[in-house]
């Protein structure tokens, strides 16, 4: 599919059917592997399989996310990249989801989170902009207040 290429909504979703239909079918995997890895680490204690697949979800669904106009620079996306794998290993020790879930998980973070930082950064911009400007205002009607 070429780059910036607009996926229809039936083969998305008609992509993501088997995984849907193995999740809700109730089938568990067992849980060997993930309960016989598990890092303790001051007190708390991090399941090693689900940590890995929720870094190499957060890492691997960037090749997928909406580029956006201008792109950002390679330092925010490092930080960005940085701020979505945070949040999915606090959200994957402090849950202790399964392989599979966490790994769709951080697909999905990486995937819409990087987008939501964006916006949540250009809303804390106009925020700021908007603070400034009123306080600005504030104080030039102080003084003009003062001289009069």
């Amino acid at each position: 599919m070429p780059e910036g290429a607009i996926i229809k909504i039936g083969a998305f979703y008609s992509a993501w059917l088997f995984s849907l239909m193995t999740v809700s079918s109730g089938v568990e995997a067992p849980k060997q592997l993930e309960e016989i890895l598990l890092i303790e680490f001051e007190g708390m204690v991090i399941p090693a399989v689900p940590a890995i697949a929720a870094v190499l979800g957060v890492l691997m669904s960037r090749m997928l996310s909406p580029k956006k106009d201008p792109p950002l620079s390679l330092t925010n996306n490092v930080i960005v990249t940085m701020i979505m794998l945070v949040a999915s290993l606090l959200w994957v020790i402090e849950a202790q989801p399964g392989t599979l879930f966490a790994f769709l998980v951080a697909i999905g973070m990486g995937f819409s989170g990087y987008s939501l930082i964006e916006l949540m950064g250009e809303e804390i911009k106009i925020f700021v902009k908007k603070a400034f400007s009123t306080a600005t205002e504030f104080l030039g009607r102080l003084s003009k207040k003062k001289e009069d």
